[in-house]
């Protein structure tokens, strides 16, 4: 899970791009991908492992739902920086991508990304 947590901390560079507007983020995102799959692996084999052997599809279930939790608190992020950041130009996610200040997103990802890693 560590390993997940560096690799996606490494793909919120993004933010580096994103700010002189390069678009050459596929490195970004193949670091951040493995980094989900590093941490969905490792959490997955946690819950397996580690569950008693009676409660190991409640271990699965738990991991499902943390994955569930996980899309909710994105979307619920992506609303709180629209609502908070919404300016004249629309904000950090404007709707046209030269109006927004996707380097301000990506910069909060990578702290929360951080303050994670520390948890």
């Amino acid at each position: 899970m560590a390993i997940g947590l560096v690799l996606a901390t490494f793909g919120m560079r993004a933010a580096l791009c994103e700010r002189k507007r390069v678009f050459f983020l596929l490195p970004q995102f193949l670091l951040v991908g493995s980094g989900n799959a590093f941490m969905s692996t490792g959490k997955l084999d946690f819950f397996v492992t580690e569950s008693p052997t009676g409660v190991k599809t409640t271990g699965t279930g738990l991991f499902l739902g943390t994955l569930s939790f996980g899309f909710f608190f994105s979307s619920l992020l992506v609303w709180i920086v629209n609502k908070v950041t919404g300016g004249k130009n629309g904000g950090w996610l404007a709707k046209t991508i030269n109006q927004g200040r996707l380097d301000c997103f990506y910069g909060l990802l990578t702290i929360l990304v951080v303050g994670e890693f520390e948890i």
